[in-house]
Formats: structure tokens, sequence, C-alpha cells
């Protein structure tokens, strides 16, 4: 019973630092075109925020997942 829950705990921990590093990286990304273009927010959204605001969330999930793989694996 202890190993399927330290599996459960595991898969929960990296999916919700996956989710997390979607929105902070997808923000980051908006963040980022609004200082190049100096348009703030979502005023001037175009195509290139979108690529930045899926870069940025692909590569939070990716630091997320990691992140909460490293924190399941301690806990283990």
């Amino acid at each position: 019973m202890r190993r399927e829950f330290q599996i459960a705990t595991g898969i929960l921990i990296t999916f919700v630092a996956g989710l997390v590093g979607l929105v902070v990286g997808g923000f980051l990304g908006l963040a980022f075109v609004s200082l190049v273009t100096g348009r703030g927010g979502l005023h001037g959204f175009d195509e290139s925020a979108l690529v930045f605001l899926i870069g940025g969330g692909l590569s939070g999930i990716i630091a997320g997942a990691k992140l909460g793989n490293s924190i399941a694996r301690r806990l283990r």
C-alpha cells in the first residue's frame, strides 16, 4: 500500500508542478513580449505573443515536471 501511495503522490506533485510551470512560463512569455514590443498586456496580442506564450508554457511544463519529479523522488 505504501508503494502505491508514493507513486500516486509523485504523479500528483509532478502534475501540479507542471501546471504551475505552464502558468508561470506563459505569463513570463507575455511579459517578455510586452517589454520588447512596448505594448502592455493583451492589447498587442499577435502571433509573436502567442509564440512566446506557447514557448514559455512548454518550457514551464518541462521545468515544473523536472522539479516535481525531483521532489517526489526525495519523498521516497
